[in-house]
C-alpha cells in the first residue's frame, strides 16, 4: 500500500480515537466522526484526481509518440500548454465568478429533526 494511504489510515484512526466529546451525546460524536471521514476521503480524491490524470497525459504522450503520431517536441510543448492552461483557469476563474455573481449574500436554510435522550427535537440552521 502507498506510504500516503497507510499514514491517512493511521491519521484518521487517531483522529477518530482523539475526538473528546461527551459520552452522553451519541449524536455528537457521531457526526464528529463522520466530518473526519468526510475530510479524509476529500484528501484521498483530491490526491487520485490528480494522479489519475497526471498518469494519463504521461500515457498518452508516450503512446503518441511511440507511434510516430508526434515528435517529443510536439507532446513536450502540449504539456506546457495544457499545464499553463490549466494554473491560468484555476487563478482567473474565483476573479471572473466574483465578477459575474457580484458580492451578494448567500443565505442557506436547513431543517433537520434529532433524537437525543430519548426526546425528539427540530433543529434549525440558517447561514445568512
Amino acid at each position: 500500500m502507498d506510504k500516503f494511504y497507510k499514514e491517512m489510515l493511521q491519521n484518521l484512526g487517531t483522529g477518530i480515537i482523539e475526538l473528546e466529546i461527551e459520552e452522553d451525546c451519541p449524536t455528537k460524536r457521531l457526526e464528529a466522526i463522520i466530518n473526519t471521514i468526510v475530510k479524509s476521503l476529500s484528501e484521498v480524491k483530491e490526491r487520485v484526481l490528480k494522479r489519475g490524470f497526471k498518469n494519463t497525459a504521461v500515457f498518452t504522450g508516450v503512446y503518441r509518440t511511440v507511434n510516430d503520431k508526434h515528435w517529443v517536441s510536439d507532446v513536450v510543448a502540449g504539456a506546457g500548454f495544457g499545464i499553463l492552461s490549466t494554473e491560468l483557469a484555476y487563478w482567473l476563474f474565483p476573479k471572473i465568478n466574483g465578477l459575474l455573481t457580484g458580492k451578494e449574500k448567500r443565505t442557506a436554510t436547513m431543517v433537520m429533526p434529532y433524537y437525543q435522550n430519548k426526546g425528539f427535537g427540530i433543529g434549525l440552521v440558517q447561514n445568512f
